[in-house]
């Protein structure tokens, strides 16, 4: 299939088709970052948060736990308030756990001890996430102008590419096969396509070569054709004209001179189709 494609196709291709693995390498390792600075971010803010409600309780034990946009805190001292505490919640090991779902929504979540209670800090990864949708979206919109800018610059370097080679096609259809020894290496001589071209002066010597042999074997045989029928033709000429031969004999004589006539106009036909 690929085979018949021209030349420039192949290159734009090739160019899209390279753009277009940059571009997902690129969005995969942006999606890759922005994961790994997502859970890096939440993990630091939620342990400095736990250190800061440690910190408030060792200065008032009665102080409440923390409730903000995103971020929400229990405080479990007694079982009243373990009792309110989401369920999903009282199995978790003092640490971060990561992607918590509670009532269908995801949170980082931080467990710590203090003297008289157990503390959870919860934050709602969802603003997290849609800042993380809107880079990788971000990206993809960079990746699909990339891919659309490739098209355009590929097209313009494939016709730089072809440049060369449409010169040396239209050189090719202006020579003049009766104008011996014009050459096209020396015109390319500083490009790739000179190995074309010098390729194809090799082929004009060979087939000189043919053209100077071709040349000389019509002169030749022009010459050692036509020299004998002209000694044939006026033999019969002069022989047809001798009043004393026979009537048999000069029906013969006259058959040789046509048939060295047809001969002739053969010869003129065939020499004229050999020199074209």
């Amino acid at each position: 299939m690929f085979s018949s494609w021209s030349l420039r196709a192949r290159f734009l291709l090739a160019t899209s088709v390279l753009t277009l693995v940059l571009c997902s390498v690129f969005a995969f390792a942006v999606h890759q970052f922005v994961e790994l600075l997502e859970d890096e971010l939440l993990h630091r803010t939620l342990v400095r948060e736990m250190q800061e409600l440690k910190t408030e309780l060792s200065e008032y034990s009665q102080a409440p736990p923390p409730s903000s946009s995103g971020l929400t805190g229990f405080i479990v001292r007694t079982p009243d308030d373990r009792a309110t505490l989401p369920a999903e919640l009282r199995s978790l090991s003092n640490g971060v756990h990561e992607d918590v779902l509670i009532r269908d929504r995801v949170y980082f979540v931080a467990v710590d001890a203090a003297p008289g209670a157990r503390l959870y800090l919860l934050l709602d990864t969802a603003h997290v996430e849609s800042v993380e949708d809107s880079v990788v979206a971000v990206a993809v919109l960079v990746g699909l102008v990339a891919l659309g800018l490739s098209a355009v610059i590929g097209f313009a370097l494939s016709r730089a590419v072809m440049r060369p080679v449409t010169e040396l096609a239209n050189d090719v259809s202006h020579l003049d096969p009766s104008r011996r020894n014009e050459r096209l290496g020396n015109r390319f001589s500083n490009r790739e396509v000179g190995v074309i071209a010098a390729a194809f002066d090799d082929y004009m010597d060979r087939l000189d070569g043919v053209l100077e042999r071709e040349q000389a074997f019509t002169e030749d045989a022009s010459h050692e054709l036509r020299t004998p029928l002209a000694i044939i033709a006026s033999a019969a000429e002069l022989l047809a004209e001798e009043p004393e031969l026979a009537p048999a004999a000069r029906e013969r004589v006259l058959r040789i001179r046509r048939a060295s006539g047809q001969m002739q106009s053969l010869i003129e036909a065939l020499l004229f189709l050999a020199r074209g």
